[in-house]
């Protein structure tokens, strides 16, 4: 089942289709994310990869794509993707409950971005604007959370 949902995925991303990305969160099911995860890293390329930051960006200016957003952060952070430079331009994106475990986030702008739910834990995050982030419910490192405690 799980592979069928990954497959069905990656044909809706070769079409700029957002509507099955936006309907459930694939940090919510490992066994999809291992899928299209494993697929990604034989199978992608540049415009895949720019039509999934473009997601995540468009996350910026509404609410309608918010899920897509933390599935496409969370495929390009899966993929190996580092968020410095262009792709460090997170600030006010709409992704909560994506995963960005081990994301390195080094100088990344996540000022006033919605980070609730989001997977942190172990991400590289020196230099990282976090002012105004949305950061309610943020997983990080065992080490990092009891610093905001």
């Amino acid at each position: 089942m799980e592979y069928f949902i990954a497959r069905t995925l990656w044909q809706a991303l070769e079409n700029n289709d957002l509507a099955p990305w936006n309907k459930c969160l694939l940090s919510e099911s490992s066994e999809i994310l291992e899928f299209f995860g494993e697929h990604w890293k034989i199978n992608s390329n540049s415009i895949l990869q720019n039509r999934l930051w473009d997601w995540v960006q468009g996350s910026k200016i509404g609410d309608q794509q918010n899920i897509a957003a933390a599935n496409a952060i969370t495929i390009l952070n899966y993929g190996g993707l580092a968020f410095v430079g262009e792709y460090g331009d997170l600030g006010g994106v709409k992704i909560s409950g994506a995963n960005l475990k081990y994301a390195l986030l080094d100088h990344a702008c996540l000022r006033r971005a919605d980070l609730r739910e989001v997977d942190l834990s172990y991400s590289f995050l020196r230099g990282a604007d976090l002012r105004q982030a949305d950061l309610q419910t943020t997983q990080f490192s065992d080490r990092l959370n009891s610093n905001f405690k």
